[in-house]
């Protein structure tokens, strides 16, 4: 969320001139405002349209660019000039300077790194059925292959047409603004802005979500309504927001590094449990438990510890030892913590290849079914006092999420 709120920041800073701190509350204040009103509805609405802006706007300013520059070949041409090793994999120092321990550990976060994100899995937990998510596989990959280099080429080419930027972060904004006429500009930002609020208003809906249901719920109060749900999700939502804004004011540090240490954490800690929750029989509870938590503890000590500079290894590749932690408590806890025997079922179908049996694809979830009638009644209930309760259901992904 810090990572988003600081572009975000920095991109109104920059389209109006006013100061950054004003600006990143101006952000803030539109990302909490749906998201503290709509709930899970909103903010995927709100998503799928800026999804649409994203890729309109980022095609649209890398098309801007290598009419600018003169076309693909020509841009890499004046690349090269400024140093050929920009144009080669192994970075400007060339061959001899590539330290592959930190090569490695970012192959594995923007590979898997990205899987660790508990919002984005939320978010397949909440469709329908399977066949969804397999349809929503085909339009995420179209839209990931049109939308993904368009930035990355942007910064490439931005060496030449903005060889005197003083904060490379701001790279897609300066050259949109110098290639693109005044019209588009505003466009163009609005598809970054789009790509920053879409990620932001998922982690701040995912901690509420979290606070409200996962935690106050399961061990504070169990029998809270569904008012006092949607409540402590929404001070959670506004407390995070606040507290956001303060870190980033006081010391905001960069948004590539930010991004970085966070995808890592959550690659680390949360990847090898999700994967092994789907394709290996043998994964327990404990086997999970005790992969998050040294999922979580190395990295950290890993990056605070100068253990990156001193090894040139990244923390990302302590995925590893986690991965094993998995491994190792789940075979010795067997007997202990056996794997429930519905888990075991589910696993099965994933050994076969073809169509979802049409048994588990339209199957429920006995617990999780019996929240859905509330909250059928809850959305078809007049207009007075509903709006808590629409937001309560949106805002529990669980809820909504009708099969395992």
């Amino acid at each position: 969320m810090l990572s988003q709120f600081i572009a975000g920041g920095q991109g109104l800073e920059m389209i109006t001139g006013i100061p950054f701190q004003w600006a990143m509350l101006v952000a803030i204040g539109v990302i909490v405002l749906y998201t503290f009103l709509g709930g899970y509805l909103a903010v995927a609405y709100t998503d799928f349209v800026q999804a649409i802006v994203m890729v309109i706007g980022m095609l649209w300013i890398l098309i801007g660019t290598l009419i600018a520059v003169g076309g693909l070949t020509a841009g890499n041409e004046a690349v090269a000039e400024i140093n050929p090793n920009l144009l080669t994999m192994w970075g400007p120092e060339g061959f001899e300077s590539v330290k592959w321990g930190l090569v490695i550990g970012a192959l594995l976060i923007f590979s898997i790194g990205y899987m660790g994100y508990p919002h984005v899995n939320v978010s397949h937990m909440a469709m329908k059925k399977p066949s969804v998510a397999r349809t929503a596989a085909l339009y995420s990959t179209g839209f990931n292959l049109l939308f993904v280099p368009a930035p990355y080429l942007v910064g490439v080419m931005a060496l030449v047409l903005l060889p005197n930027l003083a904060n490379p972060e701001m790279a897609v904004f300066g050259v949109a603004e110098l290639v693109l006429p005044n019209f588009a500009v505003g466009i163009v930002m609005a598809a970054i802005m789009a790509a920053i609020m879409s990620t932001a208003d998922a982690l701040l809906l995912q901690t509420g979500t979290i606070a409200s249901h996962d935690l106050f719920k399961r061990f504070i109060n169990p029998s809270m309504t569904e008012k006092q749900s949607v409540w402590v999700s929404r001070i959670t939502v506004l407390a995070f927001a606040i507290l956001g804004y303060i870190i980033a004011t006081t010391r905001a540090p960069g948004i590539a590094d930010v991004v970085l240490f966070a995808t890592t954490i959550l690659g680390t800690a949360f990847v090898p449990a999700y994967v092994a929750a789907v394709w290996w029989k043998k994964a327990n509870t404990a086997g999970a438990i005790a992969s998050m938590i040294v999922g979580t503890i190395v990295p950290i000590v890993w990056e605070l510890g100068g253990l990156t500079e001193l090894t040139s290894v990244d923390p990302m590749a302590s995925v590893v030892i986690s991965a094993l932690t998995l491994i190792v408590v789940s075979l010795a806890t067997q007997k202990a913590n056996p794997v429930p025997a519905h888990i075991r079922e589910v696993l099965v179908e994933t050994d076969k290849v073809g169509p979802i049996p049409a048994r588990l694809a339209m199957g429920q979830n006995n617990v999780l079914a019996a929240q859905l009638p509330v909250a059928e009644e809850q959305l078809s209930a007049p207009a007075t006092g509903s709006a808590a309760s629409e937001s309560t259901a949106a805002d529990d992904p669980h809820a909504r999420k009708s099969d395992e």
